[in-house]
Formats: structure tokens, sequence, C-alpha cells
């Protein structure tokens, strides 16, 4: 017979053991199990010099941890975590056991991208099982969930607030679809508001002088992040897709026909640390065929022989040797890009320039010339309207491509 799930808030039996100790006194040992506010069931033990005294001591250990709430600690020592696996799913599963259905049927989605599942049990793990997973669905409540979410609006992530409201609304979708829960689960749920933060104020475009500055002082930062920059600025290219080429994706100039470099696969940083390549790229667009400068696909061949020197053996899982490796000969991180450009820019009139405001400004030139269709396609954009809304700005003009940049700089461009 299954043995019945304690409600919140309780504790079990308490059994009380004696114990010798080495010097021959005798101790008693209560020890128990109780089910905490947050569904999480823990395991409590507490010694006195009799049996009064050691359940008078569990029972102040668990009035001081009932109301206990995990959320993004990991399990203290000692605790049993709640259930989380079950054949059937009813309305008092956990949500532990259902967030974990759920998972399970999203890998066979053929729909969701590999990218969007890792980011899904990522969420899940870090920030939703930790704090809710041992509440049974019939014990969530709109005030539980929109107080964990102002815990994590405060804590030390408050971006996860959106990306677990992404999953608790996959996962609410799947209990209703399962007949699991009565209604929208997350009914009342209040998001807090996401914290304005004091930043510098952001750029849209750059100018040809500002553009010239910017691969300036990227180059004397490092030649690896000059090229990459420059890379950007010519092809619109993402900066995962940049750092994520490999020589297989290089086209030198054969005859009249310009040199370019093919776009797809991209980078994908891991909470760990590290990245990996992906092979397919951020949408079923972004594969794309893309024209550079010559001195730039110059810069390109010798960036990939250079890491061809260093690493005898190209990088174990894909098989491919990065043209932008790491120490290590691993995939370079999008994150680690930033963060070199923010100190090369640091101190400057250009701080706050990202590589996104070369896309932009790239994205406006080609919009200019040759429509949004057209910037679309070479920023690998699936739709038009997302150009036309976060990248097309007014007031820039110039054309296509590495030769729209090489025209754009006009007289401020540098050999």
């Amino acid at each position: 017979m299954p043995q019945v799930r304690r409600g919140l808030g309780e504790l079990g039996g308490i059994s009380i053991t004696e114990r010798t100790k080495a010097d021959g006194s005798v101790v008693y040992v209560a020890r128990a199990k109780g089910r905490r506010l947050d569904g999480r069931d823990i395991s409590l033990e507490a010694t006195g010099p009799s049996r009064r005294a050691a359940e008078r001591k569990l029972r102040e250990r668990w009035d001081a941890r009932r109301g206990e709430r995990s959320g993004q600690t990991p399990p203290r020592p000692g605790e049993v975590a709640a259930g989380t696996s079950s054949t059937r799913l009813t309305s008092t599963s956990t949500l532990a056991e259902v967030t974990r259905a759920w998972l399970t049927a999203e890998e066979t989605n053929l729909r969701t991208r590999p990218q969007t599942k890792k980011t899904y049990r990522t969420t899940a793990e870090r920030h939703i099982l930790p704090a809710l997973g041992g509440l049974r669905l019939n014990e969530i409540t709109a005030g539980t969930i929109t107080d964990h979410l102002r815990d994590l609006r405060g804590g030390p992530t408050p971006s996860a607030v959106e990306s677990t409201m992404t999953v608790l609304r996959r996962v609410a979708k799947f209990a209703a679809q399962r007949g699991l829960v009565s209604g929208d689960l997350l009914f009342g749920v209040d998001i807090p508001p996401k914290i304005k933060k004091e930043t510098a104020a952001t750029r849209e475009t750059v100018t040809p002088a500002e553009t010239v500055q910017v691969l300036d002082l990227a180059d004397g930062h490092s030649p690896t992040l000059g090229l990459v920059m420059r890379v950007i600025a010519e092809t619109g290219a993402r900066p995962g897709e940049v750092l994520a080429l490999h020589p297989g994706q290089l086209h030198p100039a054969v005859d009249t026909a310009p040199p370019y470099i093919e776009l797809h696969g991209t980078v994908i940083g891991l909470v760990t640390g590290g990245a990996y390549r992906q092979a397919e790229s951020k949408t079923e667009t972004s594969r794309r065929f893309v024209t550079v400068t010559p001195a730039t696909m110059d810069r390109l061949l010798l960036a990939a022989d250079c890491s061809a020197a260093r690493f005898a053996e190209p990088e174990a899982e894909t098989g491919l040797r990065p043209i932008f490796p790491t120490r290590d000969g691993g995939w370079k991180t999008v994150h680690t890009i930033n963060a070199e450009l923010r100190k090369a820019l640091d101190g400057t009139p250009l701080a706050g320039i990202s590589p996104r405001v070369s896309r932009r400004t790239l994205a406006t030139a080609v919009a200019a010339q040759a429509g949004d269709q057209t910037a679309a396609q070479l920023l690998g954009h699936a739709r038009v309207s997302v150009t036309g809304r976060h990248y097309i700005k007014p007031g820039v003009t110039v054309r296509d491509g590495a030769s729209a940049l090489t025209q754009y700089l006009g007289e401020d461009a540098a050999e």
C-alpha cells in the first residue's frame, strides 16, 4: 500500500533511540521527517540527555525550519528531496514530477530547437524545482508563485523571472491538457516588474569615423577582437556565428568572384562555463553566404593557419578547428568577446558600443539602399519585421555588405 504523503508543514512520527557514547554515558537521539511549507521533505535529528529533552529539541528544530524555502540554494545535507518520479500523474503529483514529465515530452518536440530545450531544462533545475518542486499541483497558489518570482527578482539572477515564467506557462499547459488541473494554474500570478538599471546611453548606429575608431581600439586590445569586430561590421553576422567559424567556411576570391564566408552554426555558452558549437544557426534563414573584403579574408586565413599550428588536433566534440580558439582549443564565448570590447572601449567616448550596434549600422545602410528584405536576409532574420523593429534606424545612408562598409567609411577607412 503506497505511503500517504504528508501535508504541508506536517511533522511525521518521532522515533527515539539510545546511543552509548565512548565514555559510557547514554544520550537519546530523536529522528523524524517533516514536509516543509515549500513541499520539500527533510530529515531531522536531535540529541538530548533524556527522551523528553531530545524530542523537545527536535520539535524546536522543526519549528525553525518548517517555513523555510529553498529559493535558489541546493538541498541541505541530510535533506530528502520530495518524490520526483511517478508512472501516473494526478492532481496530487508534485510540480517536480509534472515538470520532468513535460521536459521528457519536450525532448521529442521537433519544433523546439535543441538550444531552447537546454534552456528549459536549466531554468527548471535552477529556478523552479529547488523552490517549488515539492509542492503538489493542488497546493500551488498564485501567491506561492508570486512570492517565488519576487525572490528571484530581488536575488542574484533577476532576469530569471522571465525564463521561469516561460517554463511555468508550458508546464501549466501540459498539466491542463492532461486533466491534472482545472482552469489556469497560473491565474492571478503577479509578475514583478523589471529592475531598471542606470546604464550609459546606448547607441543605435555609429558614424564612419566612429566605426574606424572602434575597429582600431579593438585591434589595439587584441588582434582576435579586432578581426571579430571587422567581420561583424562587414557582414552583419551575429557574434556567435563569427566565433563558430572554421576553415571550411572560408572561401577566398577565385577569378572575378569576391571572397566570402559561409555563415551557419553558432556558439552557445554554458551556464557552467565554456561553450559548444551548435551546428544549426538561430533561424532557418541564418545559413547564408556573405562577402568580406580581401584584407579581412587574408586575416581570417592567417588566423585559421595560426589555430592549426597551435592545436594539432581539432576540437574533440565537433571534429572542427575554431578560427578563434580558446587557450585549450575550444570555442570562445560571446560573453568573452563582449567583455573584451567593453575593456577596449572603456574610458573613451565610444564606451557602450556593442557588436549589435555594428549590426544595426549595416542593416540601416543596406535597408536604405536595397530595402528591408535585403537587410533581413543579410542579418539572417526569419522575419523582416524583426529587422525593421530592432535594427533599421533612420539617418544613416550606406550600401550593401563588405562593399557597403568600405563605401560607408570612405576617407575614414584605414588600410
